[in-house]
């Protein structure tokens, strides 16, 4: 019988994952590596798993997790007396490469954990917004700030409607506030910057980037969002520069002649 923890999983900060891995490579003949860069759909990814004899030692609920994160993922399978030990990392980045060794090598996913890449990080949720550059899990630059932005109004009637261009009005002000900002502390960045990353409420995130012409600019790989955070202020933008870079990590057992399909 198979077994894998709960489909969310685990996530690792980047030393814990490290250290998770040295430990599990710490003898490279005793199983075998595949790193997969992003795939755009489950076919796909099934496809590619296919040729490296993956396919059946995937729980079912992973391929669509790993495709709707667009970072690939890095599987480590370590042989035991008791049946094979799988550990995949979805990590905080796009895999480079597609990759498949036959013994424990974790030198790739070492080498995207260990680099400090450039981002932009913006956060927003309608009333404060923060924007950012980070070196790795450091703030280059950053900008916390709010700006009035009424509730909804439930009542109807002229007033409501009244009321609605009113809020329409201050989202737009408000919008045009984070943009000023974003182009101030971005921009002397742009060329260099690897990534650009979100957080915050999904709708307000969208209509900003619709209207503010600079961040729809930038020519930079977007990481996915992260949606789950509260309203942006120093410290909530400090720890989601350390959560974006920490890993999604799942391991589940394989015992011989089992199958997770």
């Amino acid at each position: 019988m198979s077994s894998i923890l709960p489909a969310s999983g685990r996530r690792f900060n980047r030393v814990k994952t490290l250290e998770l891995i040295s430990d599990i490579c710490h003898n490279p003949d005793q199983g075998n590596t595949i790193y997969s860069s992003p795939c755009i759909s489950e076919q796909k990814l099934e496809a590619r798993l296919a040729l490296e004899n993956e396919t059946k030692a995937f729980p079912e609920s992973l391929p669509e997790r790993i495709v709707r994160q667009g970072k690939g993922f890095a599987l480590f399978e370590k042989h035991t007396a008791a049946g094979n030990n799988y550990t995949l990392v979805i990590p905080p980045a796009p895999m480079p490469e597609d990759y498949h060794a036959g013994h424990l090598c974790p030198d790739g996913l070492v080498k995207l954990l260990t680099r400090d890449f450039l981002t932009a990080v913006v956060l927003v949720r309608l009333g404060r917004y923060a924007v950012a550059v980070a070196h790795g899990e450091k703030l280059v630059t950053s900008k916390v700030g709010s700006g009035l932005v009424h509730g909804r109004h439930r009542q109807g009637g002229s007033s409501a409607n009244r009321f609605a261009r009113h809020r329409e009005k201050q989202i737009e002000t408000f919008f045009t506030r984070i943009c000023i900002h974003a182009r101030e502390h971005i921009e002397p960045y742009a060329g260099k910057l690897d990534y650009i990353i979100y957080g915050g409420a999904r709708t307000t995130i969208l209509d900003l980037k619709k209207q503010c012409a600079f961040l729809g600019s930038l020519k930079q790989t977007e990481l996915p969002s992260i949606l789950d955070i509260a309203e942006p202020k120093q410290k909530e933008l400090t720890e989601f520069v350390k959560r974006m870079w920490s890993c999604e990590v799942y391991q589940w057992v394989k015992e011989p002649g089992s199958s997770t399909r």
